[in-house]
């Protein structure tokens, strides 16, 4: 995602949204343009109270797990979980999706991911 540094340990998305960034980056000076990414299978849905709504687009099967396409009304692009598949979940079905702080993927505008005292 696209994203601009508050100043205060978050970031804002493209779409208003504002994410808390991992511990583990320096502070960063409000205004900085990065980019923020994390893993499907670190996307967690239903477990928390600052959560994002989402409805679930596409569910694509695959033995055991599932990669669901979750739709949001702040976002074109859809976010992309996978999880268990228990057969419980269903296209077109309510849920919400966090995006842990510990788990976000952090790089500036060269895309050099950022981490505290150094970049890789």
């Amino acid at each position: 995602f696209p994203a601009t540094a508050t100043g205060d340990g978050h970031a804002e998305l493209s779409h208003r949204r504002r994410i808390a960034l991992p511990n583990d980056i320096d502070p960063l000076q409000k205004g900085t343009k990065l980019s923020v990414g994390i893993r499907p299978e670190d996307i967690e849905i239903n477990k928390s109270s600052d959560a994002w709504d989402t409805r679930i687009g596409f569910i694509e099967r695959l033995g055991g797990f599932a990669t669901v396409h979750l739709l949001t009304e702040e976002s074109g692009d859809p976010l992309i979980c996978q999880t268990r598949d228990d057969d419980i979940l269903a296209e077109g079905a309510l849920l919400t999706a966090t995006l842990p702080a510990g788990k976000l993927h952090v790089f500036d505008q060269q895309g050099d991911r950022l981490r505290s005292g150094a970049r890789e």
